[in-house]
C-alpha cells in the first residue's frame, strides 16, 4: 500500500501532528508512506521510523517537481492535513485512490465555507479503519500525547537547562529581552550547567552573553534541526519564549519554562507528556498579536526573574537526573 501524507509548515504545527503521524504507522504497518513536506518536517522527523521516503518543498513551484519525482508512483490514499495552495496543487498533481482531508478540502477553502477540523480519531476513520479498532487506540491517553522522537545523551555531571533567549526576528514582542535571561543565568551558572541554544539571527546577542558568563555552552547558530532536536532533549529543562525551540522542548518531553508576552498561551497546548509552566503577563493589552510593541514593553517586567528562577529550581528537583 502507497500513503502520501502532505503537511509543510509550520514548525509547532508539525510537532503537534506527532500523534497522527504515529497513529497512521500503527495502523499502516506495511504501508511504504511518503512525507511530502519542508525540511524542517524531515528534520523533525527523518529519525521517527513513520516514514518510508521524504520529499521536500516549500513554494507553489515546487509543486510541479515534487510531482515529477512521483509520476511513477500512484498512492493508494493521499492525506492532506494542510489546506493551502500548495498542498492542494501538489494533491491534485499525484497519482491516486482516494483522498482524505484534516480541514477543508479545496471548494470549502475557496468559497470559505465553515468546516469543522478532525481531531486524531476522526482523521484515523476517515481513512476508512476499523471505526472499534480506532475507539480502541484513542481511548489509550499516551495517543493523543505528543512523544517526538529523539536521542538523548548525557551532557554534563551537573543538569542542564537549556536557554532560547531569542525568537523569529519578527516577532520581536515574542522576546523577553537578553538582559531578563542575562540575569537568570547569572543566578543559574554556578550550580548548573547552561546551554545555550537558538538560531543564526541570535548569533550576536548569544556571543554577548557567552563573553558576560564564560562558563556556558553557546550552540547558537551551530545546530541543524535534528541536532537542537536532540540537544534539547538531553536537557534535565528549558527555559525559552514563544518559539520554535519551545515546541520542540514540549515535544521530546524536557520540563520547559515558556514565557509568552505578546502571543497566547494556547500556543502550548496541553498534549504533552511533560511539566510545562508558562509565564504570561496580567496586562490589559496582552496578548496583543502586534510583532513590534506600540508603547514601552511593559509586559517584559512583569514577569519577575526571581519567579523564573524559583521555579526553574523547583522543576529542577523534580527532573530526573
Amino acid at each position: 500500500m502507497n500513503i502520501a501524507i502532505i503537511r509543510f509548515s509550520s514548525l509547532g504545527d508539525l510537532v503537534t501532528l506527532e500523534p497522527t503521524f504515529r497513529a497512521l504507522r500503527h495502523f499502516y504497518p506495511d504501508a511504504n508512506i511518503t512525507f511530502i513536506t519542508s525540511s524542517i518536517g524531515r528534520d523533525l522527523f527523518k529519525d521517527s521510523g513513520y516514514f518510508d521516503a521524504f520529499v521536500i518543498g516549500k513554494s507553489k513551484r515546487d509543486a510541479f517537481q515534487i510531482a515529477k519525482k512521483l509520476r511513477a508512483t500512484r498512492y493508494d490514499m493521499v492525506i492532506n492535513l494542510q489546506s493551502n495552495t500548495l498542498s492542494f496543487l501538489v494533491q491534485s498533481l499525484l497519482k491516486k485512490e482516494r483522498v482524505v482531508y484534516k480541514s477543508k478540502n479545496f471548494f470549502q477553502k475557496y468559497l470559505k465555507l465553515p468546516h469543522k477540523m478532525k481531531d486524531l480519531c476522526e482523521t484515523l476513520l476517515a481513512c476508512g479503519i476499523d471505526a472499534k479498532r480506532v475507539e480502541e487506540y484513542c481511548a489509550e491517553p499516551m495517543h493523543r500525547r505528543v512523544l517526538l522522537p529523539a536521542k538523548k545523551q548525557r551532557l554534563s555531571q551537573k543538569k542542564c537547562i537549556a536557554i532560547a533567549p531569542g525568537s523569529s526576528p519578527q516577532w520581536i514582542s515574542k522576546q523577553w529581552g537578553e538582559e531578563k535571561f542575562a540575569q537568570v543565568i547569572e543566578r543559574l551558572i554556578d550550580e548548573y550547567e547552561i546551554v545555550l541554544i537558538g538560531a543564526k539571527a541570535e548569533e550576536d546577542m548569544a556571543k554577548r552573553l557567552a563573553a558576560r558568563f564564560g562558563k556556558l555552552r553557546n550552540y547558537v547558530g551551530k545546530t541543524n534541526l535534528q541536532e537542537l532536536k536532540n540537544l534539547i532533549a538531553s536537557c534535565d529543562l528549558f527555559i525559552g519564549n514563544d518559539s520554535g525551540p519551545t515546541q520542540i522542548a514540549a515535544g521530546v518531553g524536557t520540563p520547559v519554562i515558556a514565557i509568552f508576552l505578546s502571543t497566547s498561551t494556547k500556543h502550548l497546548e496541553d498534549i504533552y507528556t511533560n511539566t510545562i509552566v508558562k509565564f504570561a503577563p496580567q496586562i490589559e493589552c496582552a496578548p496583543c498579536y502586534k510583532k513590534r510593541c506600540p508603547t514601552n514593553y511593559e509586559c517584559r517586567d512583569i514577569i519577575a526573574v526571581e519567579k523564573v528562577v524559583q521555579t526553574a529550581k523547583e522543576l529542577l528537583g523534580e527532573a530526573c537526573v
